[in-house]
């Protein structure tokens, strides 16, 4: 009898049902397409004599099965508990206590499955399920008996991307149980850090990272962590077996309870690194893999075909999960040949990938004739709510475990939603629709939105004791001539009226001293009397836009100019009088493209100098109050792709970048250079945003708030998801600000808006 389904997927459906004798049994029913092929009959057949020949302590033993006829399925015993996967993205990264009885079952659970001849090939966190007495190993679809190994004409992989050793991605003859092993310490990276050790915005890119990079290291160290990197070494030989680990958990301090039981899976602290994936792997064997090539190796114009829906449908938008490229389409992976086909999607310097080419370039046929289902290994797509058993995040939380604040608040916000800025009693948040919407900090209720009275539309500057916000709005392809269709709006705290509006150039950043009020932009810079809006002065050239950007540090009115290559110098800082705009100091600046930097360092003005051809960033600057020069750092960026410019904060002695290429966050030392921390990124998660305290947030595509030390990357508090999927679109730069007393408001949806108190928060404004 059935009693739920348990997940479903492009190749069939996965139910849970009650036997003749009262057992509960998880059945596995393939589509009928799929049932009449005879290919994949064999297939399927391999699939369940994989399983039998395995059933033991560490997987799910195989009670019934039909591998011919017009239904195909298999019957294995319920294991009541979530995947690794689910209570990692649930409960956070493991402590390594727990990680070590895990790495030990594990080592059992491979050292059972290869004494049978077998090598599982796709070991990974959805593949793993925690219940009371151990984990259990499924899914045995693409597992081979050692040595029985071929490739097609197609040299389509077989595995998910992230957890694959390098010898499956080079298609080496007799890939043997090595290859489990280095998948295990991918898992037992995951397990630790929340995050598999390789990273990368595609498939191809993450199979360039497993052949030829070093994997992300652990924070840590010992004997758990030196068996990590033993396991991911690139020479099968260099890998122990998994007798040779068990010796070793046994041998070493690191040896696990007596009762894996007393080790039931918690909440924790992570260390410095945070759950890169925020769903959960459903437990469809056949929904998170490239399809395997030997069963499919006769393919033709008359196989089976998956539906173009389903494909969108397995796929979840998660490059960083090795699933299809953003968009889910086919034809977003590059043709073999061109140029795209030899980069995994992202700038590297030239290095040669023609072996990863030709892989994609398989892929291409394989999603052509329909063989190829992708789905990150983190999706949780087609998952019943509380399948499977209950969820980390539905025990009790651990006292140890990482502090998870819930929001305090949630609302909805016009769909769009861009930059917000708060006060002690209002959150005010630009949009497509308004130019300005205040919503009441303590509740959340919308108090009264500004329409846009121009195309572009900029929330300047704030003037609480005013009871103040400027607006600078334009429309677009203005020049100077255009400059009576701009306007300049004060804006009333309290109703949302306009207190005044004038006629000017386009602002895009403004600075406030008293009463002056200095606004600058791409064609200028004025002073203004901010209780009226009046005039004071104005610097522009005629023949030349005269961009500037002001700020306030310490009290004092700096503007920084940038300049253009022909011109000596190439670009000025300078301290303005807010009064009369004259310039009481300069500082000339190496390059012509410079931009203010994000950094917790108050009394000071910190300026990042940029590369010309390049939106690499190439030297921080930082300047005090008088025009003194505090510190000069060269700035030794990660790889990233020509297309996206470096994001960088700034600390006292540090800073954090994003590194695209390799799907992260790197903290290191500014003064000389060493590597702090990092943190898992994927392409989705919002970019980082710096307080005034030295912390850094970031916002994960699945609406969790991470809030980390800027200096040694430990967490400090996360956020509850917001969602179960990463499915939706990426988070667009940070989409958060931070109130002086550190609330946090996030655009934690793309129709929602959401306050979260810090721990210990003994603040009256919220």
């Amino acid at each position: 009898m059935v009693e739920r389904v348990l997940g479903s997927g492009g190749m069939g459906r996965v139910f849970v049902a009650i036997s003749p004798t009262g057992r509960r049994v998880a059945v596995k029913v393939m589509r009928e397409e799929y049932a009449a092929d005879p290919r994949f009959q064999v297939r399927f057949a391999r699939e369940v004599e994989a399983a039998r020949r395995v059933s033991g302590a560490y997987t799910a033993s195989v009670i019934d099965a039909a591998t011919d006829g017009p239904l195909l399925w298999m019957a294995t015993l319920f294991v009541p508990g979530p995947s690794l996967a689910d209570r990692v993205r649930d409960g956070g990264p493991m402590p390594e206590r727990e990680a070590r009885v895990l790495a030990y079952e594990l080592a059992e659970a491979l050292r059972d499955i290869h004494r049978v001849g077998l090598v599982h090939r796709d070991l990974k966190p959805g593949n793993i399920l925690l219940t009371d007495d151990g984990p259990r190993v499924i899914d045995f679809g693409i597992a081979r008996v050692e040595g029985t190994d071929r490739l097609t004409h197609t040299d389509a992989w077989v595995g998910t991307p992230a957890f694959m050793a390098p010898e499956q991605f080079l298609a080496q003859a007799g890939i043997g149980p090595a290859a489990d092993v280095f998948s295990l310490g991918g898992v037992l990276t995951y397990a630790l850090s929340g995050a598999g050790p390789f990273g990368g915005d595609s498939p191809y890119a993450i199979a360039w990272s497993v052949v030829h990079e070093e994997p992300v290291r652990v924070p840590g160290a010992g004997p758990l962590h030196e068996l990590i990197g033993q396991c991911l070494a690139k020479d099968p030989a260099a890998r122990p077996t998994p007798t040779e680990i068990l010796e070793l958990l046994r041998e070493s301090t690191i040896q696990p309870p007596a009762a894996a039981s007393e080790t039931a899976p918690q909440a924790h602290q992570a260390p410095a690194r945070v759950p890169e994936r925020d769903s959960a792997q459903v437990r469809n064997p056949e929904a998170a893999r490239v399809t395997d090539p030997e069963a499919e190796r006769a393919a033709d114009e008359d196989a089976p075909r998956i539906p173009e829906q389903e494909v969108e449908q397995d796929a979840v938008d998660n490059p960083s999960a090795a699933s299809v490229p953003e968009g889910g389409e086919v034809g977003d992976v590059p043709p073999p040949g061109s140029s795209e086909a030899e980069k995994p999607g992202v700038a590297d310097g030239g290095r040669p990938r023609r072996r990863v080419a030709l892989m994609a370039g398989a892929l291409v046929v394989s999603l052509a004739l329909g063989l190829v289902v992708w789905q990150p290994w983190g999706g949780r797509q087609g998952k019943e709510p509380g399948a499977g058993g209950p969820t980390a995040s539905e025990a009790a939380p651990s006292s140890t475990g990482p502090v998870v604040v819930a929001a305090s608040w949630t609302t909805k916000v016009p769909s769009g939603g861009g930059h917000c800025t708060s006060t002690d009693k209002v959150v005010l948040c630009e949009s497509e629709k308004e130019a300005v919407t205040a919503y009441d900090a303590r509740t959340g209720k919308r108090l009264w939105g500004s329409p846009r009275t121009r195309d572009n539309s900029v929330m300047l500057t704030v003037a609480p004791a005013r009871s103040l916000v400027i607006i600078a709005e334009g429309n677009d392809a203005m020049g100077p001539g255009g400059w009576d269709q701009q306007v300049l709006r004060a804006v009333d705290l309290t109703t949302g009226r306009n207190r005044w509006k004038a006629a000017t150039i386009m602002g895009r950043s403004a600075a406030l001293s008293g009463t002056d009020l200095v606004v600058g932009g791409e064609f200028g810079i004025s002073g203004r009397d901010v209780e009226t809006g009046t005039e004071k002065w104005h610097r522009t050239k005629a023949d030349h836009e005269l961009a500037a950007y002001p700020l306030v540090v310490a009290g004092v009115i700096m503007s920084l100019r940038p300049g253009d290559a022909s011109e000596r110098p190439q670009a000025v800082l300078e301290s303005l009088d807010p009064s009369t705009g004259a310039v009481r100091w300069s500082r000339d600046l190496p390059a012509p493209d410079v931009s203010w930097a994000r950094q917790a360092e108050k009394s000071s003005a910190g300026v990042e100098v940029w590369g010309t051809s390049t939106p690499r960033l190439k030297e921080f600057l930082r300047f005090d109050a008088s025009g003194a020069q505090k510190a000069s750092h060269t700035i030794r960026s990660p790889e990233t792709a020509a297309d996206r410019a470096d994001i960088a904060v700034f600390g006292p002695t540090w800073k954090v970048m994003r590194d695209w290429t390799k799907g992260r966050l790197v903290a290191t030392d500014l003064a000389d250079g060493k590597a702090r921390w990092e943190l898992p990124l994927a392409a989705a998660d919002g970019d980082p945003y710096l307080d005034g305290k030295g912390r850094v947030y970031v916002l994960r595509a699945n609406g969790m708030v991470i809030c980390l030390d800027g200096g040694s990357g430990r967490e400090l508090w996360r956020s509850e998801p917001a969602r179960a999927s990463t499915s939706t679109p990426s988070v667009k730069g940070m989409r958060l600000t931070v109130r002086a007393d550190g609330v946090v408001f996030a655009h934690v949806d793309s129709g929602s808006l959401a306050a979260f108190k810090p721990p210990g928060y003994t603040g009256t404004s919220l």
